[in-house]
């Protein structure tokens, strides 16, 4: 019986001291994955990366703080090897619990950021990416308040600007429009693009909610390029005036550029 016995524990104890190591192991590689994920995704401006890479970091910080509370003190070290080995399992305890503490401390701001992202989500499924067919006729009616249209027919919001007309072919002012768009910050040209109507997907700064800016070119009797914009929110009824700005600043660029010579002198035919 006593020999069944001692036999018996050597095998508990490699099981009892197998599962902590993987998952200290498994801490560990949560804890540098995160933080790569985070740096990444704060370089790329990718707010649910960083939501991700510290929910990773956080889940890795409390394994190892779990795991190494749980194990017994180390034995007094036995020679170098031994020195070592306790040497580096202080300075991983030490460096887990001040992770641990740093995310301690700053929780309630990982929190409101993981609200914020959340809201982000939302906003961006509630706004999925509509294919017109061509310029719209008028601004919609349940965002009057959101829209801006400098055209010929139906304006709205239009700042006293007319649509412009240019003296140059229309590839050329198209591909300025198209530049232009490249320009603007989380711009973005839609796949209903194409040669008389540019559709862009235009996101605000912070919260990432999503306007619709459109453009139509077409040839008039005169030989010239007419330009008629329209910009509009997708989300809510009040823009606070950010599609109107947006359109004015279009339109004062587009008339620096023709002063400036940025686009050719030509003729428009279709």
């Amino acid at each position: 019986m006593a020999e069944a016995g001692t036999t018996h524990l050597p095998a508990v104890e490699r099981g009892q001291t197998l599962h902590p190591r993987l998952w200290l192991v498994l801490g560990i590689a949560y804890i540098c994955i995160g933080l790569v994920n985070l740096c990444l995704a704060a370089l790329w401006r990718f707010y649910l990366g960083i939501a991700l890479g510290f929910g990773l970091a956080k889940m890795g910080t409390s394994l190892c703080g779990m795991t190494l509370a749980s194990r017994p003190p180390p034995p007094p070290a036995r020679g170098c090897f031994g020195w070592a080995k306790n040497s580096g399992r202080r300075l991983l305890m030490w460096g887990a619990g001040k992770v641990q503490a740093l995310f301690y401390m700053f929780r309630w701001v990982i929190y409101l950021y993981g609200a914020i992202v959340l809201l982000m989500v939302i906003i961006h499924v509630s706004s999925p990416d509509y294919r017109y067919s061509g310029f719209p006729l008028e601004c919609p009616p349940d965002k009057q308040w959101g829209c801006s249209r400098i055209a010929e027919s139906n304006p709205h919001g239009a700042r006293h600007l007319q649509p412009l007309h240019l003296a140059a072919s229309m590839p050329d002012v198209q591909a300025w429009v198209a530049a232009w768009v490249g320009e603007q910050s989380q711009a973005r040209l839609l796949r209903d693009t194409r040669p008389g109507f540019l559709h862009a997907r235009i996101l605000t700064f912070f919260f990432g909610f999503a306007d619709d800016f459109m453009a139509s070119l077409r040839c008039n009797d005169q030989g010239q390029v007419v330009i008629e914009v329209q910009s509009q929110l997708r989300l809510g009824m009040s823009d606070m005036g950010v599609n109107g700005r947006r359109n004015e600043k279009f339109m004062l660029q587009l008339s620096q550029a023709v002063q400036q010579g940025a686009l050719p002198a030509g003729r428009c035919e279709g």
